[in-house]
């Protein structure tokens, strides 16, 4: 029970339920909880200790007992009063984290399984398919970019970048400082939206939430207009859990972003640092103090924080920030889907525990 009290970091309607059952000498261990506040399921399969990320028959069982027994027990209850109604399999999962492990001796067995999984897989790529050219049609044809959105000229996406700022302030800081050509701008308004406890109608609802979808071309294939898309935020409480949701958001609405190396996080400056003519940009305390070691004893200089990217001049946030030769970024990987998306959750979830862990939790690694 150890892995599915690891993944259950919101509030469970009831203690972790598991059994286990052998027949013919294959073995299957199922655990399973519901939450009151989550609005997706999380089922994680397992064959012979193997992850099986695509699905397979053990998975596609548990599902259709689940929601075959749930509906019997519902109407035996009277719970469910209408005998014409029935529970789909999505809203009996609504909130559900279950793990299935199944043990199987006979390896011809194991591989009918990854070949109805890799079935699986193909069906639903048909499926993805199909929505995408809908949505493409309906949506995204029919609506225009956001209004604050910034554009830049070039029209190739493997050479633009967008920067996701904090408010207007920053906005009209990155906007004057960045290079027309190939670098666009997007302002939000406050926190957005923390899609972990809203369902997807609500989401789609939101409109910060819906200028980030139109602006990025986010959920068609071949339509993404940025190949580069850095979040930039101030270096304080508020900036840290904007980027947290901005992750989250990504990472729950398309987790192919960070799979092909698209979500970046820019690093601005903490201090700018004034001695006579020269002009030093530190970007932590270990820095600002390796610096402040190299001046002379007696030297005289002067220190200044930022408290936010609208404090910098736009030509200061070129030089330090947006600059392709002298900025740092830092690229987001999701190395576990389950892992990740279980940090993702203890940002939100531990009072005043997201700033310290926004940068260390998910993996970054510097990017020139």
């Amino acid at each position: 029970m150890l892995m599915i009290e690891f993944l259950f970091l919101q509030k469970p309607l009831h203690d972790t339920v598991g059994f286990s059952k052998a027949i013919d000498g294959i073995t299957i261990d199922v655990a399973l909880q519901w939450c009151s506040d989550a609005y997706s399921d999380t089922i994680l399969g397992y064959a012979n200790s193997m992850r099986t990320v695509d699905g397979g028959t053990h998975i596609d069982g548990v599902k259709a007992s689940l929601t075959r027994t749930l509906n019997n027990l519902g109407k035996k209850s009277k719970i469910i009063k209408d005998k014409d109604i029935s529970l789909s399999g999505e809203h009996v999962r609504e909130g559900l984290t279950c793990v299935i492990s199944v043990k199987v001796p006979n390896p011809d067995v194991l591989d009918s399984i990854l070949s109805k999984a890799l079935n699986a897989l193909k069906a639903a790529l048909a499926a993805k398919r199909a929505r995408e050219l809908v949505r493409q049609k309906s949506v995204l044809k029919s609506s225009s970019l956001p209004g604050k959105l910034a554009d830049c000229s070039s029209a190739n996406p493997e050479e633009s970048e967008i920067f996701i700022v904090e408010g207007d302030s920053a906005g009209g800081s990155a906007k004057q400082g960045r290079d027309r050509r190939f670098q666009a701008i997007l302002p939000l308004r406050g926190k957005i939206l923390n899609i972990e406890r809203k369902d997807e109608a609500s989401m789609y609802k939101n409109e910060e939430i819906q200028n980030l979808i139109l602006g990025l071309g986010l959920g068609v294939k071949d339509a993404l207009r940025y190949h580069k898309i850095i979040i930039l935020t101030d270096a304080d409480v508020d900036g840290a859990h904007i980027r947290t949701l901005l992750l989250t958001f990504f990472f729950r609405y398309q987790k192919a972003l960070f799979e092909e190396g698209c979500i970046y996080v820019g690093v601005p400056p903490l201090y700018k640092v004034e001695r006579g003519k020269q002009i030093h940009y530190c970007y932590d305390d270990a820095e600002l103090k390796k610096l402040q070691k190299t001046f002379p004893a007696n030297a005289s200089y002067n220190i200044q924080r930022f408290k936010g990217l609208g404090e910098m001049m736009p030509v200061q946030l070129w030089e330090t920030t947006m600059n392709p030769e002298t900025r740092l970024l830092k690229q987001l990987v999701v190395e576990d889907a389950a892992r990740s998306k279980c940090r993702l959750f203890i940002a939100h979830g531990c009072a005043g525990g997201w700033k310290e862990r926004t940068h260390t939790e998910l993996f970054l690694h510097d990017q020139p």
